[in-house]
């Protein structure tokens, strides 16, 4: 999805690790969207000869690669690595928000967005989902990038029209304290695929806003693919029914049992 290049640049590290003599593992993996059928023949080749071990984040990973042909690796379906990191105490928590400026006892609805094709057009109806959680249910936003700074740009189009309190946290933050904003908000809504790993790890409701496949993939992996809207057609209307159907204390507890299958 982003260049030919991407894709043949980490077919070349396997190549040249294998050719050194190493054994190789794929760790931690998503497969895919790999297009034409040129470059899936070449991905599924140098995959099946140089990598013995392949441990992937969801089955539609798994799926790719059978329908890709690879056969030789032991494949194993395990979480993303990332839920191995090592969070923050309370204590420390509320210090990083303390530095961060926003008060700790508050209640959130965190936005883990990204520049991607068609959002330009999503951002207004992000927006208006924002301005109704606050609104509604006293949620204030809080936009967490995964990513520094680029993501801030992503979130400076939404925030341009919204007209309640917001955060935006504009410098660059440890994985683990991101990790840890997150785990403090009351619902999340996300583009990027690690603000939804970070919240649902510690229970919290999420949204998914996809613009790839491994988006979907994650949330299905999670049975939580009834949460999944895309980037290219979202709307505020559907964003505010999700906000009113995760409210509920049911849904909390479904989003505890989905952080105890990941972990």
């Amino acid at each position: 999805a982003t260049s030919r290049r991407s894709l043949y640049y980490y077919l070349l590290l396997l190549c040249m690790a294998k050719l050194r003599g190493c054994r190789v593992m794929m760790y931690g993996c998503g497969i895919g969207p790999v297009y034409g059928g040129l470059h899936r023949w070449a991905a599924a080749r140098v995959i099946d000869k140089c990598v013995d071990i392949i441990t992937l984040r969801d089955d539609d990973s798994v799926q790719e690669l059978a329908n890709m042909g690879v056969s030789h690796p032991y494949i194993v379906r395990t979480a993303d690595p990332t839920i191995c990191i090592q969070q923050l105490e309370s204590g420390q928590t509320e210090q990083l928000f303390a530095r961060l400026g926003i008060p700790a006892d508050g209640r959130y609805i965190g936005f883990g967005l990204r520049e991607w094709k068609g959002f330009d057009r999503a951002a207004p109806e992000i927006a208006r989902a924002a301005q109704y959680a606050w609104e509604t249910y006293g949620l204030i936003p809080v936009f967490v990038p995964i990513e520094y700074p680029h993501d801030c740009d992503a979130a400076e189009k939404v925030i341009r029209q919204l007209h309640c309190p917001y955060f935006l946290i504009s410098e660059q933050i440890a994985i683990n304290e991101t990790i840890s904003v997150l785990s403090r908000m009351s619902l999340v809504v996300g583009m990027r695929l690690h603000s939804l790993i970070f919240a649902v790890e510690n229970g919290v409701p999420s949204i998914g806003i996809s613009y790839d496949m491994k988006v979907d993939g994650f949330l299905k992996s999670i049975g939580r693919q009834d949460v999944t809207l895309h980037v290219q057609d979202v709307t505020g209307e559907q964003l505010m029914e999700q906000i009113d159907r995760l409210q509920g204390e049911q849904e909390r507890s479904r989003w505890k049992q989905a952080a105890g299958q990941l972990t």
